[in-house]
């Protein structure tokens, strides 16, 4: 990787570019997009034209090896020609280059156009990539001090750099927007990884897979609802609220609890309540006992109430070992992926045809309307006959499929283990079947859509992570082909059509990739993405430092570029700090100190009131003697003042 490096930086490269956006040839029809394929239709160029052309220059290739190598004088190139409606200069040409490639491929036109980026000279554009990829501002304070802060610099800095280090051939905004419109989407992985960071690029534009578990019982799921209907219990209409445990593999219901909403208390006082830790211990429990099964791992969605059974999962043992791991959901970002809220919003099902419900009949009831109509029903049903209810539905949904298209139910997926089906590539193969797809997709970090269901590119190996990343910071449509087999839809999804990487496409639901070795290669290829961008920044550094024989600072005043060679003897390089320029001067060490543990004054904690805001400390004075203009402007206003005033 160093040695492509230093290869950028001599004069034999012409453009930082890669060839996926400086190529002008086309390594395979199958990745061409449906722009292209429209292009090539307009020229006559279409897929049976190209079907056509391939066919008779095979035929003149075996000819020409019958007859010695030759061709002139049998008027078969005329007659081809007269057959394709070209010239026979044209034919000779078709078949140097089928000769050079033996495929179809090879009748596909170049792109026309200028070479993308070949106005910027090979050290502009290592100038530009370099300041608009690094992560660091080399800033000279107004003390002449040189600090290193994390940030970006704009268009407009380096255009100024430009403009002093390399000023011919000139450039305006405009182009060099257009340029890092260009590098954004070559380089996407690195942009990424440079303008938004690592968390960023590890959240959102590496892919993400199915949480789902390994096996059947290893996770479990518990939520609770509150349900939509008013119920008669201990003489007080009330809603109810119903906890549920689900399997989180066979999506299978394994126990449920239902909790009123609204009990009386010691006094006999009617009063509000939800359901509590103690609920969900003994639904767990009873789930546990009754079941004769003890999950791995039991996710919740972050309530209080469930987290607050994580301390008392450890005495489930005699070696006081917590045999059953608590797998909380990331605030604001679950990873449940809604199977037990989908499971929890069956119960409408239920729920509808029940007097005293809540649900909406036209859509056009209001809130306020649909509570009256369930609170002021003439019947409703007992706490314990909704209980029965509830039983049998649970019943009928443990004897349903997980989804739609499934021969299995949930009871023989929980009591048996789901096999692993792999499928064969399909681009080779689409043509044998009736129903096939071949168009453009999106592609993000999550899935690609395919028949309104959502698919992944399946991970045989770190390459495939990693050119699923690729495309996904392209942000960018990739081919798909797809075929409908007795099995369903198979797919492929190109991933680099440069390359011609392709990946075979899979359900998001399918299961191939084992927990344990997910994360290490995940970490491999983000580890990959940061040598990458910093080999790039480097090879780039050590180029601009070649240009300007020094290194590049933003004055903090001017916010221009100045180029300091060498430091001074009273200046010392500070160390990179995210502090402001000012707080940076200010203070002798830009490391934070680690505050010491402070002692409770009381055991009784209060809220105090929101401090008020005092007037804002007084900035660092302006060197009148470093501007005698504006010293002497300032004396004459003064002056002017005094005049006036007397």
């Amino acid at each position: 990787m160093k040695a492509d490096q230093e290869n950028i930086s001599t004069n034999e490269c012409k453009s930082i570019l890669s060839t996926y956006t400086t190529s002008r040839t086309t390594k395979s029809i199958h990745t061409l997009t449906e722009d292209e394929m429209k292009k090539l239709e307009e020229r006559n160029k279409g897929l049976p034209r190209l079907m056509l052309i391939m066919k008779t220059i095979e035929e003149l290739i075996v000819l020409e090896k019958q007859n010695g190598g030759n061709l002139r004088g049998t008027g078969a190139r005329k007659a081809a020609a007269e057959k394709l409606n070209v010239s026979v200069w044209t034919i000779d040409n078709y078949i140097k280059r089928y000769k050079e490639n033996p495929s179809i491929d090879a009748f596909i036109d170049k792109k026309r156009g200028r070479n993308i980026g070949d106005t910027f000279t090979l050290e502009q554009q290592q100038v530009i990539s370099w300041f608009y990829l690094n992560r660091q501002k080399y800033i000279i304070t107004s003390d002449n001090e040189k600090i290193i802060l994390e940030g970006l610099e704009d268009t407009i800095y380096i255009k100024s750099v430009l403009d002093i280090l390399l000023p011919l051939p000139y450039h305006s905004y405009a182009s060099i927007r257009r340029f890092i419109r260009i590098l954004d989407k070559d380089k996407a992985l690195m942009s990424e990884f440079a303008r938004h960071g690592e968390r960023h690029v590890a959240s959102k534009i590496l892919p993400a897979r199915r949480n789902d578990a390994a096996y059947v019982n290893e996770r479990w799921q518990i939520d609770a609802r509150p349900l939509p209907i008013y119920i008669i219990h201990d003489g007080i209409k009330c809603t109810v609220t119903l906890l549920l445990i689900i399997d989180d593999l066979s999506q299978y219901p394994i126990r449920a609890r239902l909790i009123p909403r609204k009990i009386r208390d010691e006094e006999g006082i009617p009063r509000k309540s939800d359901f509590t830790a103690a609920d969900v211990g003994i639904l767990l429990a009873s789930a546990i006992y009754y079941s004769g099964i003890c999950p791995s791992v039991l996710y919740n969605d972050h309530g209080s109430q469930l987290i607050a059974m994580e301390d008392f999962l450890g005495d489930m043992s005699e070696q006081n070992l917590a045999v059953i791991r608590m797998a909380k959901s990331i605030p604001r970002r679950p990873r449940g992926r809604g199977k037990i809220e989908n499971m929890l919003k069956r119960f409408d099902e239920l729920i509808c045809n029940i007097y005293g419900n809540t649900l909406k009949v036209t859509g056009k009831e209001s809130l306020f309307d649909l509570v009256e109509r369930g609170h002021d029903a003439l019947v409703h049903i007992s706490l314990e006959d909704f209980q029965i209810r509830c039983d049998e539905f649970i019943k009928f949904l443990r004897e349903e499929p997980r989804r739609r298209g499934e021969k299995q139910t949930r009871a023989e997926l929980w009591s048996a283990s789901e096999n692993i089906q792999k499928a064969p590539p399909i681009r080779d193969l689409m043509r044998l079947v009736p129903n096939r797809i071949t168009r453009d997709t999106a592609i993000d970090y999550w899935k690609f859509q395919l028949a309104n269901e959502e698919y992944e590119p399946r991970l045989k190996s770190e390459e495939d992570l990693y050119q699923w990343a690729v495309a996904s910071a392209r942000k960018e449509k990739v081919p798909l082909r797809a075929a409908e087999l007795d099995q369903g839809w198979e797919c492929d999804i190109c991933l680099d059509r440069e390359a011609n990487y392709w990946a075979e496409g899979i359900l998001k639901t399918t299961r191939y990739l084992s927990q344990q070795d997910f994360p290490p290669m995940l970490s491999r290829v983000l580890k990959r993405m940061n040598d990458e961008h910093s080999d790039f920044v480097e090879g780039a550094k050590i180029a601009v430092q070649k240009i300007s024989n020094g290194q590049v600072f933003k004055h903090q005043i001017t916010r221009q570029p100045i180029i300091v060679n060498t430091l001074s003897s009273n200046m010392e390089m500070l160390p990179a700090t995210d502090d402001k320029p000012e707080s940076a001067v200010e203070h002798t060490s830009n490391t934070s100190v680690i505050p010491q543990p402070k002692v409770a004054p009381s055991n009784v904690s209060i809220r105090k009131a929101p401090e008020r805001k005092g007037p804002e400390p007084a900035k660092r004075k302006f060197d009148w003697s470093r501007a005698p203009k504006a010293q002497e402007t300032l004396k004459r206003i003064e002056g002017e003042l005094h005049q006036e005033q007397e």
